[in-house]
């Protein structure tokens, strides 16, 4: 008999009220079919036996990925502050021009002067 006709004949008994009734039906012995019952429910407490409870665990992290990501976030970061001391002097070049301690010249470079 093929695993799939076992399966069916299995499936098949759990679906029917009367086993005795079932087994005269498919023409087999009422035992033979508990017995089958049986071997599938063992089949799958060894099967799922096997098998780690929880989450399977993360692969590694490729260290060549690891290293690009790094060198990634160290640049990010290298660059938001050069942006806040751009910021800064603007606001500091700003603020000299409004004291009136700072005038651009015509290559745009300022000029520190006293008054």
């Amino acid at each position: 008999m093929t695993p799939q006709r076992k399966l069916e004949l299995v499936q098949g008994m759990l679906q029917v009220k009367n086993v005795k009734k079932y087994a005269e039906q498919v023409g087999l012995d009422r035992g033979y079919l508990y017995d089958l019952r049986r071997e599938m429910e063992q089949a799958s407490l060894d099967a799922w036996s096997q098998k780690t409870v929880g989450r399977p665990p993360q692969p590694a992290p490729d260290p060549d990925i690891v290293r690009l990501q790094t060198a990634f976030e160290e640049s990010d970061e290298k660059a938001k502050i050069w942006e806040v001391r751009a910021r800064t002097g603007e606001i500091i070049l700003d603020a000299l021009k409004s004291a009136g301690v700072l005038k651009k010249t015509a290559s745009t470079r300022p000029i520190f002067w006293r008054e």
